[in-house]
């Protein structure tokens, strides 16, 4: 009777197409819930899908952001100081926000044809990079060799060639993003013992005034920058100096 039943349970597995479940000792097992067969499917068909950002993408953000952080250092920033020249003593101060006193050795640093300074005083601020010129009493003129300023476009450290370069063609000095100095004429002497291993370059402005770049004779960059607001007495003596 056993072998029967077996062998009917076996004939109704077959009919129906499915498994009986039992295990060795003939024990019949609950089936698998579809709960977990569709979990299991579900998380077999799962995808993850990734952006893909393109290297160049990412090499122009780094470009922009180093470049937005260099343009906002402080030290990157130059304050052009042409529209400043002839700002009486106490408003160049207060708008650069820099207090000036007399500097005893400024006037030796002054670039003059005939070499003769008497007469001549310089106020400079507390790191001795730009001071005021005064001849006899009276304002006249600016000087400056400090790196966060500069004049025409011009900035310390410039190359002379190429500022003369384009100077001799256009009869006007000028460095990067400035309309420049027009000048008349301009002529070259090796400088005084003050600047000693250096050539100042004159240029006779067309208003009368006059700009000279300092050169180091070694390494051919500007190393000071004078604007006198008067060329006589500046000029005096030259045609017997030249």
């Amino acid at each position: 009777m056993e072998f029967k039943l077996n062998e009917e349970a076996e004939e109704k597995t077959e009919e129906t197409g499915t498994e009986s479940g039992a295990d060795a000792d003939g024990y019949y097992h609950l089936p698998q819930s579809d709960n977990t067969v569709t979990r299991v499917s579900a998380d077999t068909n799962t995808k993850t899908k990734k952006v893909h950002i393109p290297g160049f993408v990412i090499v122009l953000v780094v470009a922009v952001v180093v470049a937005l952080i260099l343009t906002n250092i402080p030290w990157n920033r130059k304050t052009a100081l042409e529209p400043y020249f002839r700002l009486p003593q106490a408003e160049l101060e207060e708008t650069l926000g820099v207090k000036m006193t007399e500097n005893p050795e400024g006037p030796s640093y002054l670039s003059i044809p005939n070499r003769d300074h008497t007469g001549f005083q310089v106020y400079s601020g507390p790191k001795k990079d730009i001071g005021v010129i005064y001849y006899n009493g009276k304002q006249a003129g600016i000087c400056f060799d400090g790196k966060k300023y500069s004049a025409y476009g011009i900035t310390i450290g410039d190359s002379e060639s190429h500022l003369l370069t384009k100077a001799e063609e256009t009869k006007v000095l000028a460095g990067e993003g400035s309309t420049g100095y027009k000048y008349t004429y301009y002529f070259s002497m090796l400088d005084d013992i003050g600047q000693r291993g250096s050539t100042a370059e004159y240029f006779l402005g067309v208003d009368g005034s006059v700009l000279v770049l300092v050169i180091n004779d070694t390494s051919n960059r500007v190393v000071n920058i004078i604007y006198y607001y008067d060329s006589t007495r500046i000029l005096q003596d030259i045609d017997r100096i030249l």
